[in-house]
C-alpha cells in the first residue's frame, strides 16, 4: 500500500493534486485488479477449504472482508517502507510554494481547512505511515509503526491489527472478532452466540435460546437448556439426555443406559449384561450372566434363555415353548394343542378336537378322532383311514391297499399282483401271475390279456376281436363283418 502511495523520481517532494490522486486511485485499482486475477489464476488448481459443520479449536476463521492481499501478510514494514525511521514531514514541501502569492495562500488555506472539515484526506509523511480517512461519514484507513486499522464510526465497524492480535467489532449491533494471544473470540451480542477458543479451549454458546457447546480440558459439553437437551463426554464417559420429556444416555465406566422415563423405556449395559425393560406396558429383555429374558407381563409373554434351556410362554392364552434338556415342548391349553419333543420323540395333538400328531420308537401317528382320520407308520409300515366314510390306505409287508367301501372301490397291490375293481357298477381290472384282466360287466366289455394271448369281445351288442396262438379274428355279428 505504501509503495502504492510513494511517488517516484523527482516527483517525491510534489504536493496532491487532484489529477495526482485520481492517479493513485487508478492505480491502486489496477493493482487491485491484477492481484484478484492473479489470486483466482492461483485458486484453479487448489482444492478451497469447505466449511464444516462443527467446531475445532485452530480452525481456520472465515475472510469476512476478502482476502487479505498476500504482498503484506508477514512482511515488517521495514522492507515495504524503506523510508520509515526518517521524520521529516511532506507539509514541508509546501515551502517551495511562494508565500507572496495571496491567491495562491488563499486557496491553499480553503483547500486544507474544508480537508480537515470533511473531505477526503490522503497525506503521504516522509516517515511513510500511509492514512486515508474520510471524516463525519467515517472511514479510516491507516498504517502506523507495524500496526493496521480500518474503522467506520457511528455505525460503527472497526479492524485493526496492534501487536499481532486482530480485532474486527461491529457495535450496537454487536458482533465482535477478536485474537489475541493465540487465543480467538467471536461472539455476538444481544442475540447472544459466543465463540471463542482460549487455552486450547474451545467454547459456543447461544444465550437466551440456551445452546452451549464447549471443549474444555478435553472434554466435550453440549447442551440446550429450557428445553433441555444435554451431551457431554467427560473423563471418557458420554452422557446424552433430554430431562422433562426424560430420556437419557450415558456411557459411563465402560457402562451404557438408555432410559426414557415416565413412558419408561430403560436400555443398560452394565457388567457385561444387557437390560431393556418399558415398565407399566410390561416389556423386559435382560441378557444376564450369559442368560436371555423376554417377557410381556400382564398380557403375559416370556421367552427366556436359562442355563441352555429356552423358554417362551403365553398365559392366561395358554401357549408355552420350552426346551429344556435338549426337549422341546409347545403346547397350547384350552384350546389344546400341544407340541412336545421328548427323548428324541415328537408329539403334538390337539384335545377335545382329537386330532394327534406323535413320532414315538421311529414311528409316525396322525389321528383325527371322531371325525375318524388316522394315519401311522408303524414297523415300517403306513395306514391311512377314514371310517364312517370308509377310505382306507395301507402299506403292510411291501402290500398296497386302497379301498372306498359302501360305494366300492378297491386297489390293491398284493404278491406282485394288483387289483383294481368297482362292484355293483361292475369295472374289475386284475393283473395277475403276469394276465391282465379288464372287464365292464352288464353292459358287457370284456379285455384279458392271459398267456400271451389278447381278446376283446363287446356282447350284444357283438365286437369280438381276438388274437390267439398267433392268429387274429374280428368278427361284427347282426351287421355282419367277418374277419
Amino acid at each position: 500500500m505504501a509503495a502504492m502511495l510513494l511517488p517516484t523520481g523527482p516527483d517525491g517532494l510534489r504536493r496532491f493534486t487532484r489529477e495526482s490522486l485520481a492517479a493513485i486511485e487508478q492505480r491502486i485499482a489496477e493493482e487491485q485488479a491484477k492481484n484478484a486475477k492473479d489470486y483466482q489464476e492461483d485458486l484453479g488448481n487448489v482444492e478451497l477449504p469447505m466449511p464444516r459443520p462443527d467446531l475445532e479449536a485452530g480452525k481456520q476463521l472465515p475472510r469476512i472482508f476478502g482476502d487479505i492481499p498476500p504482498g503484506l501478510v508477514g512482511v515488517p514494514l521495514d522492507d515495504i517502507d524503506p523510508f520509515y525511521f526518517k521524520s521529516q514531514r511532506a507539509v514541508s514541501s509546501l515551502s517551495v510554494i511562494s508565500p507572496t502569492t495571496f491567491v495562491l495562500s488563499a486557496n491553499l488555506m480553503m483547500v486544507l481547512e474544508s480537508c480537515a472539515g470533511h473531505a477526503v484526506v490522503c497525506e503521504l509523511r516522509e516517515d511513510h505511515n500511509p492514512y486515508l480517512a474520510t471524516r463525519d461519514h467515517n472511514t479510516y484507513l491507516s498504517t502506523r509503526d507495524h500496526n493496521t486499522y480500518l474503522s467506520t464510526r457511528d455505525h460503527n465497524t472497526y479492524l485493526s491489527t496492534r501487536d499481532h492480535n486482530t480485532y474486527l467489532t461491529t457495535r450496537d449491533h454487536n458482533t465482535y472478532l477478536s485474537t489475541r494471544d493465540h487465543n480467538t473470540y467471536l461472539s455476538t451480542r444481544d442475540h447472544n452466540t459466543y465463540l471463542s477458543t482460549r487455552d486450547h479451549n474451545t467454547y459456543l454458546s447461544t444465550r437466551d435460546h440456551n445452546t452451549y457447546l464447549s471443549t474444555r480440558d478435553h472434554n466435550t459439553y453440549l447442551s440446550t437448556r429450557d428445553h433441555n437437551t444435554y451431551l457431554s463426554t467427560r473423563d471418557h464417559n458420554t452422557y446424552l439426555s433430554t430431562r422433562d420429556h426424560n430420556t437419557y444416555l450415558s456411557t459411563r465406566d465402560h457402562n451404557t443406559y438408555l432410559s426414557t422415563r415416565d413412558h419408561n423405556t430403560y436400555l443398560s449395559t452394565r457388567e457385561h449384561n444387557t437390560y431393556l425393560s418399558t415398565r407399566d406396558h410390561n416389556t423386559y429383555l435382560s441378557t444376564r450372566d450369559h442368560n436371555t429374558y423376554l417377557s410381556t407381563r400382564d398380557h403375559n409373554t416370556y421367552l427366556s434363555t436359562r442355563d441352555h434351556n429356552t423358554y417362551l410362554s403365553t398365559r392366561d392364552h395358554n401357549t408355552y415353548l420350552s426346551t429344556r434338556d435338549h426337549n422341546t415342548y409347545l403346547s397350547t391349553r384350552d384350546h389344546n394343542p400341544y407340541l412336545s419333543t421328548r427323548d428324541h420323540n415328537t408329539y403334538l395333538s390337539t384335545r377335545d378336537h382329537n386330532t394327534y400328531l406323535s413320532t414315538r420308537d421311529h414311528n409316525t401317528y396322525l389321528s383325527t378322532r371322531d371325525h375318524n382320520t388316522y394315519l401311522s407308520t408303524r414297523d415300517h409300515n403306513t395306514y391311512l383311514s377314514t371310517r364312517d366314510h370308509n377310505t382306507y390306505l395301507s402299506t403292510r409287508d411291501h402290500n398296497t391297499y386302497l379301498s372306498t367301501r359302501d360305494h366300492n372301490t378297491y386297489l390293491s397291490t398284493r404278491d406282485h399282483n394288483t387289483y383294481l375293481s368297482t362292484r355293483d357298477h361292475n369295472t374289475y381290472l386284475s393283473t395277475r401271475d403276469h394276465n391282465t384282466y379288464l372287464s365292464t360287466r352288464d353292459h358287457n366289455t370284456y379285455l384279458s390279456t392271459r398267456d400271451h394271448n389278447t381278446y376283446l369281445s363287446t356282447r350284444d351288442h357283438n365286437t369280438y376281436l381276438s388274437t390267439r396262438d398267433h392268429n387274429t379274428y374280428l368278427s361284427t355279428r347282426d351287421h355282419n363283418t367277418y374277419l
